[in-house]
């Protein structure tokens, strides 16, 4: 006997920029750059410095914002020619670019052009914040010390006394660190080991190569200066890097950056550092780099303490000082990649770090299991993250007992007029690409310690009847019309409103539902034959038996949007005396 069944269920559920080549002919961004980003909110501005022939027309500069799925056009406010370069130290342009208002907060490529110029792009440089004065938390990644391309231990450190680590463990550490989100990784040097030593066969320039490809694969900005064992081409670190002393101002939120290897910027730290005491919106600093007793350290003058100095080189966990500031050491991040989170509270304007006490007991966190097999903090999307899906579901599966607050996951949707809603997290931003046939919408997520956080994705439901605004609009008129209910039927076809929603099918029209309409065996197998909807995900089940005590019904075809409105499978096998079909779907 074969047996025909009809169900309706709706379930709620970088450009790698190619590396520079040190040369001061060249047309290029100088700063922002892979190691000293910018940072804006939304329709703000971001000062890039850049490399460029002297003489060329302010009004012809052109900038704009890329991620991986469309560009955002800045416009550029100021141009100026002098001595901006570098901390002062070279001639060049700095350009004043404003973002658009409806730019997301995510990470980005710049891109700048001049057409007597040319054109220049950086990678994983500029981050916009949806808000300076937010609440937000940082990574301390202190001396990952890349020695070998390949892990040699399953904490991902490799030989030499198991003290160094691996490009291995950035590649496994970056997933978690991408999902957890923090407003910026604060990498105070010892970057590679021994850079300016080949190794594995490799120059020391290929293995800064391969250290930056992999920390692009960060969706985190980065903070980075030299520690005692960044060394070899300087030109080179600073062409793809960028200077290791420098400084960046997020709103009130003040950071800067020493060079362990060199005082070349000292004055030009020195300067900046007391001028933010100038500024009456500066409200917190705070201080990095790669510190020991050695001439290169800068120590803060009496009265000008930073509110916060975060340190490497010991390879070591500790509160080094709790006077005149907190000075905290963390490390080594090549055993496990383990980093320091540090939480950064905005009470009335002014800033706390209230974990800095306890620093390296409960604000230390490992991304990754042994050998990089297991992932501390995962992503799960219910359907392919693909830009098909009506809803989706994604699952945070967080194995650190840390509530990482201010998490992410970005839906790739199919476009609808109504937009989108989010349930069990935030949505902070929603915008086309692929020429307006889809949207991405950024979320919020507040991932629970040692535990699985779930957000959905829906179209948007002011009435929350379960069937999307823009559907309903279409069908019935309104969201409100006293047709158009999830459990009429207003066609009297046997589906609900509420299945012929989740089919994509139309409620007013008898002849549109979703079901099997024929189904024939023979020696080849089983055809099925159906019609439905084009919109939704589509599943054909089967089973060879129903009994009392469960059905395991077992899916032989997925069927994804758009789809046709019939549609015929053949289900190749052994015909049994007793088998079963449905279809099913949902958006």
């Amino acid at each position: 006997m074969i047996s025909l069944s009809r169900t309706c269920l709706c379930w709620l559920c970088v450009l790698l920029a190619s590396l520079a080549q040190p040369s001061r002919a060249e047309f290029r961004i100088v700063r922002p750059i892979l190691g000293v980003p910018g940072f804006a909110e939304p329709g703000g501005t971001i000062e890039s410095e850049l490399l460029a022939p002297a003489g060329l027309a302010d009004d012809e500069w052109q900038a704009s914002l890329h991620n991986d799925l469309r560009d955002w056009t800045c416009t550029v406010e100021l141009t100026e020619h002098g001595s901006y370069v570098e901390n002062g130290t070279l001639t060049g342009y700095r350009l004043t670019i404003r973002t658009p208002g409806d730019t997301p907060p995510e990470l980005f490529e710049l891109v700048v052009s001049h057409p007597a110029g040319g054109s220049t792009t950086n990678a994983h440089c500029v981050k916009v914040v949806q808000d300076f004065e937010q609440d937000f938390y940082i990574l301390h990644f202190a001396d990952p010390q890349g020695w070998k391309q390949s892990a040699q231990y399953e904490t991902g450190e490799s030989l030499r006394d198991r003290r160094y680590g691996s490009t291995d463990q950035l590649y496994w550490a970056s997933p978690a660190f991408n999902i957890i989100n923090p407003r910026f990784m604060f990498n105070t040097g010892d970057e590679l080991e021994n850079g300016d030593q080949a190794n594995e066969g490799l120059s020391a320039e290929e293995r800064y190569r391969r250290y930056i490809q992999a920390m692009r694969t960060l969706d985190v900005p980065l903070l980075i200066t030299r520690g005692n064992n960044d060394r070899g081409s300087y030109s080179f670190w600073k062409a793809n890097i960028g200077v290791p002393t420098f400084s960046i101002r997020m709103g009130s939120f003040y950071a800067c950056m020493n060079d362990y290897n060199a005082n070349t910027y000292r004055a030009w730290l020195e300067s900046d550092y007391a001028a933010s005491f100038l500024e009456p919106g500066i409200t917190f600093r705070l201080l990095g780099q790669h510190y020991h007793d050695n001439a290169n350290a800068y120590n803060p003058p009496v009265g000008k303490y930073p509110d916060l100095m975060l340190v490497g080189h010991l390879h070591s966990w500790s509160v080094e000082q709790t006077t005149p500031y907190y000075r905290l050491r963390s490390g080594p991040a090549h055993y496990y990649s383990e980093a320091g989170i540090l939480e950064f509270k905005n009470v009335a304007g002014n800033w706390t770090c209230p974990g800095a006490a306890l620093h390296g007991i409960n604000n230390k966190i490992r991304p990754y299991g042994s050998w990089g097999t297991v992932t501390n903090v995962t992503r799960t999307f219910l359907l392919p993250n693909d830009g098909s899906p009506h809803t989706n579901t994604v699952t945070v599966d967080n194995l650190i007992n840390y509530n990482f607050w201010d998490g992410r996951a970005r839906f790739l949707m199919r476009r609808i007029s109504g937009g989108y809603t989010v349930g069990g997290g935030v949505k902070l931003a929603e915008y086309d690409y692929n020429a307006g046939s889809n949207v991405a919408v950024v979320v919020r997520i507040d991932i629970a310690p040692s535990a699985a956080t779930v957000v959905s994705i829906m179209p948007a439901d002011a009435d929350r009847d379960g069937m999307d605004d823009t559907w309903e609009r279409q069908y019935f008129g309104s969201t409100t019309n006293s047709a158009g209910q999830p459990d009429e039927d207003w066609d009297h076809d046997g589906s609900s409103d509420g299945d012929e929603h989740a089919a994509d099918t139309n409620p007013t029209n008898a002849l549109s539902f979703l079901g099997i309409s024929a189904l024939s065996s023979g020696s080849n197998g089983v055809n099925i034959a159906w019609h439905g909807g084009t919109g939704a995900w589509q599943y054909l089940d089967w089973l060879t038996s129903l009994t009392s005590t469960g059905e395991t019904w077992s899916t032989v075809l997925t069927n994804s949007p758009p789809t046709a409105i019939a549609t015929n499978f053949l289900h190749r096998g052994i015909i049994s005396d007793t088998m079963f079909y449905r279809v099913r779907a949902h958006r």
